[in-house]
């Protein structure tokens, strides 16, 4: 089962169950251990590449904190699938903050969505999606303002104008999204 904050997520695009292991400082990790078990981190897959990356929020099964040099079993949630839609079990993942490597992790299970994916601009019932409609969808999934850069990325898959595309982070930044969770 998903973990309760990105059910929604989960259904529209599944998820990811993985082995996750925070680097230490002297690694060249973060200075900091996760304190809680719900991380957002921007991902690479098979190599680690900070130019090419998406964004998935991370829980711990256990839903504790993860310190550094730990591993532990989480759950990832794509906020865009098309980027994650060649991950398998057994692939690598690396959790970047920024341009810092900061974790790594091995894909263990894909989880596949419970309802049918949008596909060529238009929602499951048809409907065209729209700069509007999209906003709407990702509130209601929980995606907030902290989720801008990966979000509108998504949005410019969808085939979205530039207008559209940079009015969407603005959206976000303007609390279209009601300030996040």
């Amino acid at each position: 089962m998903a973990s309760e904050p990105y059910a929604g997520l989960a259904e529209k695009h599944g998820f990811l169950r993985a082995t996750f292991r925070l680097m230490t400082t002297d690694e060249g990790g973060r200075n900091h251990p996760l304190a809680i078990g719900d991380y957002r981190a921007n991902w690479s897959i098979d190599a680690p590449d900070p130019q090419n990356v998406g964004g998935a929020p991370l829980t711990t099964d256990n839903g504790e904190g993860i310190a550094l040099g730990e591993t532990a079993a989480v759950q990832l949630f794509p906020v865009w699938p098309d980027f994650w839609k060649n991950v398998k079990a057994g692939t690598a993942l690396f959790a970047f903050e920024g341009p810092k490597l900061v974790g790594t992790a091995v894909a263990t299970e894909v989880v596949p969505p419970s309802s049918r994916p949008s596909h060529g601009g238009r929602d499951a019932e048809g409907s065209a999606v729209t700069a509007e409609s999209e906003l709407a969808r990702l509130k209601a999934e929980g995606v907030g303002p902290q989720d801008r850069i990966c979000v509108a990325h998504y949005f410019s898959h969808l085939g979205a104008t530039w207008g559209e595309r940079k009015a969407f982070p603005d959206a976000l930044l303007a609390g279209g999204f009601g300030g996040g969770r």
